[in-house]
């Protein structure tokens, strides 16, 4: 398929643009995931996150800038201080054992919802609720979920390390039940 099946790559990213003349096709590597990442906070909080469309400028332009301070991903705090989302991934934390994540007001991602279920199938305990950028950093893990790269990690939100031991033990299972 358009050159695709003599790849050098295990995985590709596949972008097709339909206007009413042309179709564009493009195709790039799709490179491994990172086994962990950092974060830092920014004040955005996504205007239709019903809605999985273009143009997602300001949310762009937050990851652009904690790319540019040395992070890997901006983490939207709305106007009451609540933490949803990242700038391109699901929000996911563990306090006391709970997998926990925002239930409206956020992006509804496939890689969301197969994170809630499997935690359901292995017995998770799982619930949704809200967090502040406080209490976010005093959670024993965090960690992101989206589509290319799947279940990561967050090791680190601006200075703050996170978890007493940084064990991620959740993440790792999930993973693993989303993988295969």
């Amino acid at each position: 398929l358009f050159g695709l099946k003599d790849a050098p790559w295990k995985s590709a990213r596949i972008k097709i643009i339909a206007t009413l003349r042309d179709i564009i096709i493009q195709y790039r590597e799709l490179p491994a995931p990172p086994s962990s990442c950092t974060a830092m906070f920014a004040s955005l909080t996504r205007k239709h996150p019903e809605a999985k469309a273009l143009p997602y400028h300001r949310e762009w332009g937050a990851l652009l800038d904690a790319r540019k301070q040395g992070f890997d991903e901006a983490l939207l705090v709305d106007k009451k201080g609540f933490v949803r989302e990242g700038a391109i991934s699901s929000l996911f934390w563990v306090n006391d054992g709970v997998l926990c994540t925002m239930r409206e007001g956020v992006l509804s991602g496939i890689t969301r919802a197969k994170v809630i279920v499997k935690a359901k199938i292995l017995g998770i305990p799982f619930q949704y609720g809200t967090v502040t950028k406080t209490e976010l950093l005093s959670m024993d893990e965090v960690f992101l979920a989206r589509s290319t790269t799947g279940v990561i990690p967050v090791m680190k939100i601006g200075k703050n390390f996170i978890g007493e031991r940084n064990n991620h033990t959740n993440s790792p299972t999930i993973f693993s039940s989303i993988a295969s």
